[in-house]
């Protein structure tokens, strides 16, 4: 979408707009709404802006006076609950006191239980826990003098009202009567139990003393929750009642797997306490003025303690009894409660710093807003008559803006709001300048992107023709980056259709060349039918000539018969056998030239079948050429690449045929040879007897004996001539199934030859699609 152009703006109209807008000469101006959008008061339009100043800075002193007595009280407020928190700090002091005179109690009990300490040592701690419980409650009785900012008895009385000192000491006096005769796991049950008041005692004088927010104060938070509550106190009491459970841990009785499991719950726990206080401690000592950092690296130093420590509990959660764990656990408490003590010391004197910090800074504040609010009222002429001039400077620079004076300027000498202001007003100014200046610009280049747009159009269309060596111009404007990407994306498209076109000529070769070797192929399976069929017509002519010379043979036998009767009847017949004789040496004779003559026919088949086995392995030759082509076409190849090896597999088949045909003449030469040699000798023994005929007729019982051999051998001529007219048959089926294998060669090679040449089709069309287009160099 083309944007429209600008148009430049007249600011004739506005400005009488503007001037018809302002008063008459001597009309007062309608009074300005304020803020809201409410008209001021009607009173107030009389007043000059020094007066409304000045208004608003007496009316400005009277609520100052008011939040500085605000500001006293809420520092009251402030340090109060840090005064409170001061106070308490000996019942906490007494409980957390106690709490470490009962662990230590819990620890002696349980090494009792073990066999490692004797009685005496569980009555001492006992009578240190009795001690403290007493001085725990003198101090939570005790009265004390009344406090302007904290009532110390009332916070007693408020803990002794929700954590009441009877339940603690019976609860206590149950666990110091009973703790000699109980095992380990009944010693962490009752140390839960007697514990559970003084937590409640803890928590109830954190809320009553504002210890649970800290005093208000970041620095006293993060100390009170390193501690107590979930901090120290808990961790200590975590260690102590691990200590107990991993010593009745050991063993498969269901109150071993029970502590086992409670074991495993506490170890986490001791785990995450550790790391709540150390982080609590590091927030501390970062926000706090006067808390010293070693109390981190102690917190680290309990950390690797605490470390040896999950050791021994891990095993005791595995069933293995723990060895050292008394020792680890009793300096893992004495350390806990050295830093607990060193933690509320650090609590109080930070409480105590942050009190008398306030208390400075209240009495420092007050003097500070009587001198502050002297030098105000002098600051408040001078800011009065400075304010008023600015003012009018800027209605006077305005009225000229109105006026359509897009040069005029203010002085600007000051930062201040006013300052800005005169800033602002000067760059309104120039910015409607400079918005007329753009205005115009906006135009100019409105007008080259139309032009730009006109000529990339006639560039598209040439592209949409198929000439991809245009290009559009790359212009600086909006329309730069768009001509850019279709440039690039035309290169890319002419790169691709370039390598379709080389695809393309390079199918179109390849089914040329497979079109030339399916004409050799099928050129070459024409002249193996050919072959076949003239080695068929000459072997029937061979078969003829076989049967013929059978017959001949059989008649040659019949005539030797006759002439052995002949002999027989006597000299009257001479004339008759040498009548005879004549004819078997003519006949001896025809035969011989027939077995001469098949034996030249077998010559000429064996030349025919060697021509069969040459052009089968020019057949397979040239299957092998087209399976070469057919696999560098790819798949277009496929079907032709089938065809081929059919090819290969009929010219093995023709090569096969041809062999056996070779071993059937070879035995026909050989049955030939061996006739013609009968034949020979026939022939001389009937020239003899021609001979001894014609001489005497006293020979005649020789000649009958040699017509009965010649007999003889015309019956076994007969008989091998027929064996080789079967075999002559044989071969001329041999000769058929070659001509009929050949047939199917050569419809085969038609079929990769259609194939072929619907390839080049393909590739042709694909050219020609392809050729619209005008590809760059």
């Amino acid at each position: 979408m083309l944007p429209s152009s600008p148009t430049q703006v007249d600011p004739a109209p506005a400005r009488r707009k503007v001037r018809s807008a302002r008063p008459a000469r001597g009309e007062r101006p309608a009074p300005a709404p304020d803020s809201a959008g409410r008209r001021l008061p009607r009173w107030m339009d009389r007043l000059s802006v020094a007066q409304k100043l000045g208004l608003a800075g007496v009316l400005f002193a009277l609520p100052t006076l008011l939040i500085v007595r605000e500001s006293a009280l809420n520092q009251n407020a402030l340090v109060r609950p840090v005064t409170r928190s001061l106070q308490i700090m000996p019942v906490v002091r007494a409980t957390s006191d106690m709490q470490e005179k009962l662990d230590t109690f819990t620890m002696q009990a349980t090494r009792h239980a073990r066999g490692e300490v004797p009685a005496e040592a569980v009555k001492r701690a006992q009578q240190a826990v009795d001690a403290s419980l007493k001085v725990l409650t003198d101090e939570l009785n005790s009265k004390a003098q009344p406090n302007l900012l904290a009532d110390t008895n009332e916070m007693r009385q408020a803990i002794l009202t929700e954590a009441p000192l009877d339940e603690l000491q019976n609860v206590w006096t149950y666990y110091r009567d009973s703790a000699l005769e109980m095992n380990p796991s009944a010693i962490a049950s009752a140390y839960f139990d007697a514990a559970a008041p003084l937590k409640t005692l803890v928590g109830q004088a954190e809320r009553v003393s504002s210890l649970s927010v800290g005093g208000g104060q970041n620095s006293l938070y993060y100390m009170k929750e390193s501690s107590l509550g979930s901090g120290l106190t808990e961790l200590r009491y975590a260690v102590v009642r691990a200590d107990a459970l991993a010593s009745s841990a050991y063993g498969k009785t269901p109150e071993a797997l029970a502590d086992r499991e409670a074991l495993a719950q506490l170890i986490p726990l001791a785990q995450v306490l550790l790391d709540s206080t150390k982080r609590n401690l590091e927030q501390a000592v970062l926000t706090g003025q006067s808390i010293p950092q070693e109390l981190s690296a102690n917190a680290g130093a309990l950390d690797d303690k605490l470390q040896s420590l999950q050791i021994e509990w891990r095993a005791a959660t595995q069933g293995v009894q723990p060895t050292g764990l008394g020792k680890l656990t009793a300096d893992a408490v004495r350390t806990t409660g050295s830093l607990t003590r060193d933690s509320l010391d650090a609590l109080e004197k930070e409480a105590a710093l942050f009190q008398n910090q306030q208390l400075t800074r209240g009495a420092t504040g007050l003097a500070v807003v009587v001198v502050l609010g002297g030098l105000a009222a002098v600051l408040l002429a001078g800011l009065l008559r400075y304010i008023v001039q600015q003012i009018q400077q800027l209605t006077r620079g305005a009225r000229r803006l109105t006026e359509g004076d897009f040069g005029v300027q203010i002085p600007v000498t000051s930062r201040d709001e006013l300052g800005l202001l005169g800033s602002a007003f000067n760059d309104a100014a120039a910015q409607l300048r400079r918005n007329a200046e753009r205005v115009e610009y906006e135009r100019v280049e409105a007008q080259e992107l139309q032009n730009n747009i006109a000529e990339y159009l006639d560039v598209t269309m040439d592209i949409a023709d198929g000439d991809l060596t245009k290009r559009g111009k790359v212009t600086e404007d909006v329309l730069g980056n768009v001509v850019d990407s279709i440039n690039v994306m035309v290169d890319e498209l002419s790169d691709l259709l370039r390598n379709v076109q080389d695809a393309s000529q390079s199918v179109t070769g390849g089914s040329r060349a497979m079109l030339l070797s399916t004409a050799q192929i099928e050129q070459g399976t024409l002249t193996t039918a050919e072959q076949a069929a003239r080695v068929s017509r000459q072997a029937q002519d061979v078969n003829a000539r076989i049967q013929s010379m059978a017959q001949t043979a059989q008649e040659s036998a019949a005539m030797a018969r006759q002439t052995l009767l002949a002999s027989q009847q006597g000299q009257q017949a001479v004339t008759g056998t040498l009548e005879g004789m004549d004819q078997i040496r003519g006949s001896s004779q025809s035969v011989t030239e027939a077995i001469q003559a098949l034996s030249e026919r077998s010559g000429q088949i064996q030349e025919i079948v060697d021509s069969i086995s040459h052009i089968a392995s020019q057949t397979n030759l040239l299957s092998l050429h087209a399976s070469i082509e057919a696999a560098g076409a790819g798949e277009a190849g496929s079907r032709f690449a089938v065809v081929a090896e059919e090819v290969r597999a009929l010219a093995d088949e023709s090569s096969a045929a041809a062999g056996r045909i070779q071993d059937l003449i070879a035995g026909v030469q050989r049955e030939i040879a061996a006739a013609s040699a009968t034949m020979a000798t026939g022939a001389q023994t009937v020239e003899r007897g021609y001979e001894v005929a014609r001489q005497a007729g006293e020979q005649l019982r020789q000649i009958g004996q040699l017509s009965a051999q010649s007999a003889q051998l015309a019956e076994a001529i007969s008989q091998a001539a027929a064996q080789q007219a079967q075999q002559m048959q044989q071969m001329g089926h041999g000769v058929t199934q070659i001509a009929e294998i050949a047939t199917d060669s050569q419809a085969s090679v038609a079929e990769g030859r259609s194939a072929a040449e619907q390839l080049q089709a393909l590739a042709q069309q694909l050219a020609a699609q392809l050729g619209r287009f005008k590809l760059p160099a």
